[in-house]
Parts: structure tokens; sequence; C-alpha cells
């Protein structure tokens, strides 16, 4: 399916390999349904593309995916490719969905305990997630 949307042999295969790949095509679908322009899907399956290699090559589960790891590819990316406008959107819409459907922690932000409040440290902040249960430690650990 994937390749109705990009049929570069290369980049279907990085897709294939990373662990990304059993949501890939939803999510491709997911935004064209959305009524997103052809180009932007097929950009933003390029951008998964690069994503899921990064992935693998740091070592990465799909349960380890958030904001921090997130953030860490695009200072990577961006040291060798421009910024493009959409690449925030696309994986923060990514994650959404990924945590709609239960694959990585889904967090909210409960508070900020001002009778913690440290000049020198700033707030401190108390997130919580929805479930811990089957999730991965590296996961666990991101959402702490």
């Amino acid at each position: 399916m994937i390749e109705n949307f990009y049929p570069n042999p290369i980049v279907v295969q990085r897709l294939q390999a990373g662990p990304l790949s059993a949501h890939i095509d939803t999510f491709a679908q997911l935004l064209f349904d959305e009524g997103y322009a052809l180009w932007t899907v097929k950009y933003s399956v390029r951008l998964l593309a690069d994503l899921t290699t990064w992935m693998q090559q740091q070592g990465l589960t799909i349960t380890d995916l958030a904001e921090l790891p997130v953030h860490t590819f695009f200072q990577n990316r961006y040291q060798i490719r421009c910024p493009h406008r959409d690449d925030q959107s696309i994986l923060k819409k990514l994650l959404a969905y990924l945590r709609t459907e239960g694959i990585i922690v889904a967090l909210m932000l409960i508070s900020v305990k001002e009778s913690n409040w440290n000049c020198n440290q700033g707030p401190i902040v108390v997130l919580s997630n929805t479930s811990f249960t089957g999730y991965s430690p590296r996961a666990l650990a991101t959402a702490r």
C-alpha cells in the first residue's frame, strides 16, 4: 500500500525494515484520508523513512518514541538538511496517532507544584500517563 504513495523501492525497503514498519501504511493513509495533499503524504513517508532509519541506528524501538527522541532526531537531521515547515507537525501528528493506538505512552501535564518551587531549578512539573502497563522500561524512563 505504501507503494501507492511513494513507489521508490529504496524508501519502501527502509520503511519495511524499521521500528515504524507496522504503522507507516496506516499513518500515510490517515493523512491522505484527512485531505492532505499527495505531495505532503509522500514527503511524510520520506521523513518517516529517515526517522525509522535513525531509530534503528540509535537502537530505539517504537515504544521509545516520544518528544525527546524526536527532538534529538531533528537536531541530527538539521545538521545535514534544512528544516522543512511540515517536519514538526508531521511527527507531532505521528506521536498523537501512536498514542491514540496505545503504542506509546500518552503523557498529560497534571500540575506545576508551586510549593516545590526552587529558584535554582525552576518549578517541579508532575507528569502522568494513562497507563504504564505493557510499556518498555525505556519508554517509562522517558515518561518520568
